[in-house]
């Protein structure tokens, strides 16, 4: 009986070991204050404050992840990656930012991985974006008229192998290529 007892009781601890780690790493609540101080905690690694500002938070159809657009030092374009606990909170999964008309990264979430796109349109001269990866057959358009900045994402097959790096090409209005040099000018 006796070891029964102590079985128990230790499942109760690890359990209870378990639930507290949990709360303390999903700790972050679904406002974007709340968000933003835990960003700019986060890029700053706790030594020095770095003010960001949130764009836009981006909910990964039926999946546990979330993309935050944020602006750092009001010209680079960033994103963070999200997940949310069983506690309904947030944690931060990692983050980039950089000074790139657009960007390509692969996430993975409780539902495949998806190939996301986010960067920023200057002068509105993008219409449409294709993600054509490099290691497989696969490419997907995504239309980004009439947006300053974005969070683009496509659902990947599970099949694919290397999904990360991708080529992006940008399109004008009339479909014709845009380089990026002329973006940037």
């Amino acid at each position: 009986m006796k070891k029964w007892l102590y079985l128990l009781l230790t499942l109760v601890v690890l359990l209870a070991g378990f639930a507290g780690y949990h709360i303390s790493q999903y700790d972050i609540e679904n406002r974007k204050e709340d968000i933003r101080t835990n960003l700019n905690f986060w890029l700053s690694r706790g030594s020095e404050n770095m003010e960001t500002e949130i764009i836009s938070v981006t909910q990964i159809d039926g999946t546990n992840s979330s993309i935050v657009l944020y602006k750092i030092h009001r010209e680079s374009i960033g994103y963070a990656l999200l997940r949310k606990g069983w506690n309904g909170k947030f944690k931060i999964e990692n983050s980039i930012h950089g000074s790139n008309i657009a960007s390509y990264h692969v996430i993975e979430t409780n539902q495949g991985k998806y190939g996301i796109v986010t960067g920023k349109n200057p002068d509105l001269k993008i219409e449409r974006i294709r993600a054509e990866l490099l290691y497989e057959n696969f490419e997907f358009m995504i239309d980004v008229s009439g947006q300053e900045t974005f969070v683009m994402y496509e659902k990947l097959p599970e099949e694919l192998e290397e999904p990360f790096p991708a080529d992006l090409m940008y399109f004008d209005q009339e479909g014709s290529v845009i380089e990026v040099k002329e973006l940037e000018n």
